[in-house]
């Protein structure tokens, strides 16, 4: 999940905002998924679902599908990519303390070792030394504070759905639900866009957006929480800009460096702490 998602931060570039508005891609991205989910979802066990849980499918799908890709993109265009990385960052402490706000799981210092850890590795290797909250990021900054909260709470809030429904079950009707809650915000700028313009690679950084970014991202983050904690899961976010650094490196848009090297290591000795019974 962690490299299919670390992956779209540079190919997402290709299509938004030169060809697709963010709100437009993330109302394509929704919609299209939600079909796909339920196409394949014929092929899954068919499970009812208890009328006790229905405020739990609406809450997540306010959270997890239109909550964190609106408040994500909207975020990212008022303030610097850097910024944005960084204070995503947080996304792991706000699981862990949910999760244990709500029982999910106990603080030990195992996990924290490994949160400073892996928050001291992503800080450096996004370029956290570049960070500025200046006036002009301010409402960006915290509109992108928001959605770490906003996925964090997703985290946390889809754990007990995982563990009662199947993964097909739980991520087709959070779509569903999530569907008609991102038409305000897209449907205008997916009406104003001109894709009979697309040059072939942006029709294939699309697909890619649509189905290893948000397809099989969404399906294994829900299968990973019914076999994992929430604080586990969310930790994993750290390997994003691994693989960010990584395909920039690939395609000559960055080098490799020590300190580059140095930073991964750190990220992955925090997943190790933070897995570890």
């Amino acid at each position: 999940m962690a490299i299919l998602y670390g992956s779209n931060y540079n190919i997402a570039k290709i299509v938004t905002p030169e060809f697709v508005h963010p709100y437009g891609l993330v109302m394509i991205r929704v919609w299209i998924a939600t079909a796909l989910f339920w196409i394949f979802g014929r092929f899954a066990p068919k499970e009812k679902i208890a009328v006790s849980d229905y405020k739990r499918f609406i809450m997540c799908a306010i959270f997890g599908t239109a909550g964190t890709q609106m408040l994500y993109l909207k975020g990212l265009s008022m303030t610097s990519a850097i910024n944005a990385s960084v204070i995503m960052t947080l996304i792991p402490v706000s699981v862990l303390l949910l999760s244990v706000f709500l029982g999910f799981e106990r603080l030990n210092k195992l996990k924290w070792a490994g949160i400073i850890v892996g928050i001291i590795g992503a800080f450096f290797l996004v370029g956290g030394n570049g960070f500025q909250f200046s006036g002009e990021n301010t409402t960006g900054d915290l509109i992108i504070l928001a959605n770490t909260l906003c996925f964090a709470l997703y985290l946390v809030s889809v754990k007990p759905l995982m563990l009662k429904y199947q993964s097909f079950t739980v991520i087709k009707w959070i779509f569903l639900i999530g569907c008609p809650l991102v038409i305000p915000f897209g449907i205008g700028e997916v009406l104003n866009t001109e894709f009979s313009t697309f040059p072939f690679h942006v029709w294939v950084a699309l697909v890619y957006i649509i189905i290893g970014a948000t397809f099989l991202v969404y399906l294994l983050n829900t299968y990973a929480l019914g076999k994992l904690n929430p604080s586990v899961v969310g930790f994993y976010i750290y390997l994003q800009p691994i693989v960010s650094t990584s395909i920039a490196v690939s395609f000559g848009m960055d080098k490799l460096t020590i300190e580059k090297i140095v930073f991964s290591l750190l990220i992955f000795l925090g997943a190790f702490l933070v897995s570890r019974k």
